[in-house]
């Protein structure tokens, strides 16, 4: 029982994947029953005895057309990312009335083999284009068990073709089942395989980039970036004088200093394209793609101040009482750098001249911005931190 509520559970977790997978199926399938219907009008148009069948089916024809590039264009909104929410009321309809186009469609054409054919190519289209769940596998089951029985009244159809029907559909809604499970299989094996990924990219501790994840998305985003020329900037960060820290307060309590700096650069990171990856004990790289220079810098000394808000406490022999970072920061044009590692290259050399500067502040272009001193406003936690204490 356990495990059967696990797999149900685990199989709701991919319904995204679904949606998207049922999206493509129906743009697919869309332009398939377009040239379906128009081959059919074209045949019935010929025919000059049932010229207002084939009035009937152009106005089907138009009115299915109008539909589909309706859905065709929110479906990409929604696989593009620009509409957000739930695609699945939309799914449901198009396949409804893909169903009723067709059926209607068999109905006004008056030969019987005509409408065996049309029934068929329905019943084949279901099994193997829409991914249904159990319920809308059960609604589109009746619908069709309708219009089988419509179509065995209509045409007095004799039991050999009713066995042959009614074994087509069993068949249909068997692999209409086997198409779903699989293709949920697919996914979860997919999502096993993404999740080994990232976390073979992550560090653990921080959740931010390792080295080996930075390497993999930079040459993505290092390649867009080229094409486009666009400013980027490239920043070090370093804790000033860890090791000062480890040796007072222990390795643990270093650990937890690493991941409290580390959520300030995650709340620093708004875009997807922005990386942060921690490429050492307390060392961390930062790319931002499409920012301004002073844009860069401001980011650089705000992430040093929200840093030393935390006021984190520092061993008694560092040249401050809390905890700070230096940070170095190139900025440039994709082309004109070159490649991603010059660029990491210049903003350690930024980095060390940050540290040569007196640490906590940030070095650019060689000159230092926002240096933190021991008096005025760090002085001011300071005293309010003992005051606490008291």
């Amino acid at each position: 029982m356990k495990e059967q509520k696990r797999k149900k559970t685990t199989r709701s977790m991919y319904w995204k994947r679904v949606q998207r997978e049922n999206v493509r199926r129906m743009l697919l399938t869309s332009v398939c029953f377009c040239v379906l219907f128009l081959l059919c009008a074209i045949v019935l148009r010929i025919n000059s005895e049932q010229i207002i069948n084939a009035k009937i089916l152009w106005v089907l024809l138009v009115l299915e057309e109008a539909y589909a590039m309706t859905f065709g264009w929110r479906a990409y909104r929604w696989l593009s990312g620009e509409r957000r929410g739930n695609i699945q009321l939309e799914v449901s309809g198009f396949w409804i009335i893909f169903e009723t186009v067709l059926i209607v469609g068999a109905l006004v054409a008056g030969d019987t083999f005509f409408k065996l054919v049309v029934y068929w190519i329905m019943t084949a289209v279901l099994a193997i284009g829409p991914l249904y769940n159990n319920r809308e596998f059960l609604t589109s089951l009746a619908v069709q068990i309708v219009a089988l029985v419509v179509l065995i009244i209509c045409q007095k159809l004799g039991m050999q073709t009713i066995i042959y029907l009614a074994a087509n559909q069993l068949m249909c809604g068997i692999i209409s089942r086997q198409g779903y499970y699989n293709f949920l299989r697919r996914a979860e094996d997919a999502e096993a395989i993404d999740t080994a990924k990232t976390l073979s990219e992550t560090d653990p501790m921080t959740k931010l980039l390792n080295r080996r994840g930075l390497e993999r998305r930079i040459e993505r985003m290092w390649n867009i970036c080229l094409r486009s020329n666009k400013k980027v900037a490239v920043i070090m960060i370093d804790i000033d004088n860890f090791k000062k820290y480890n040796d007072s307060f222990g390795h643990l309590e270093g650990d937890n200093c690493i991941r409290k700096v580390s959520e300030q650069i995650h709340n620093m990171i708004r875009k997807k394209s922005e990386l942060a990856a921690r490429v050492g004990g307390e060392e961390f790289v930062i790319f931002l793609p499409d920012m301004d220079k002073a844009q860069a810098l401001n980011w650089a000394i705000k992430l040093k101040e929200n840093v030393e808000k935390l006021c984190i406490q520092q061993a008694d022999s560092n040249f401050l009482p809390i905890v700070s970072i230096s940070v170095g920061v190139t900025w440039g044009y994709a082309r004109k750098n070159g490649s991603f590692a010059q660029m990491q290259e210049q903003a350690d050399e930024a980095l060390y001249g940050a540290k040569k500067s007196g640490r906590a502040c940030v070095y650019m272009e060689e000159n230092c911005y926002g240096k933190t001193r021991t008096t005025g406003k760090i002085q001011g936690y300071y005293e309010k931190a003992f005051r606490s204490l008291g």
